[in-house]
């Protein structure tokens, strides 16, 4: 047998840290079968979110189950170093506190309130708001908007460099929008038609102040 090349050494350590990943997700079980639990899939499933990798004859459906415990795993781990480099993190407190910066700057934002926005955003943030109001101003238009709902709100990802922590949440919600003239006319959307948006906005936070505030660093179209 020829020696292993690095291509070789790499898959194995990927599947060495996935082993692991599964092996937490592993239930009890008697029969032969190997049960994996995974979200992504539980719509697709009738046996309660539970696959067995035995009936799977699609490879790159078995691949993408190994590839979503790495991710659900990684960010497990990320959230745990957060939490021991910042004691006041508490995700659930974080994910609330996140879904209220969410409503107030939208709100805001559609209300042309500049100084509420400003409490909550970076500079940049603020002036890319800042700049859209004013646009609007000249233009002589104004948008109405409202939320209906939030149908998800959840954590993506969680980046720490140089003790800048960053959290990048995605609000699904439901909305509804208007673009209307100085007259009150809708030129574009309605007032009345709910339209399923989708949200991902960082939030950053100096590790080395003790300010326990977070704030809006950017937004992400999706």
């Amino acid at each position: 047998m020829g020696s292993l090349n690095f291509f070789d050494i790499f898959v194995m350590i990927i599947f060495t840290i996935i082993s692991f990943s599964l092996y937490k997700a592993l239930r009890g079980n008697d029969s032969d079968d190997i049960l994996v639990s995974v979200k992504d899939n539980v719509k697709n499933n009738k046996k309660g979110g539970l696959l067995s990798i035995a009936h799977l004859k699609d490879k790159k459906q078995i691949e993408q189950i190994f590839i979503n415990a790495l991710k659900n795993e990684s960010l497990d781990v990320k959230v745990e170093s957060l939490m021991k480099m910042d004691k006041t993190f508490e995700p659930q407190t974080f994910m609330t506190n996140a879904k209220n910066i969410f409503e107030s700057v939208f709100r805001a934002f559609y209300a042309k309130d500049i100084k509420t926005i400003k409490q909550n955003v970076s500079d940049t943030v603020y002036h890319e708001f800042e700049n859209s109001i004013s646009e609007l101003d000249k233009v002589k238009e104004s948008i109405s908007a409202e939320i209906v709902r939030f149908k998800t709100i959840t954590i993506k990802d969680i980046s720490i460099l140089k003790k800048k922590a960053s959290v990048f949440v995605e609000f699904v919600s439901e909305q509804t929008a208007s673009l209307k003239n100085s007259e009150g006319k809708v030129l574009k959307g309605d007032d009345n038609q709910i339209e399923t948006m989708t949200d991902v906005w960082c939030f950053s936070k100096d590790l080395t102040k003790k300010n326990p505030d977070w704030i809006l660093e950017k937004t992400i179209e999706c």
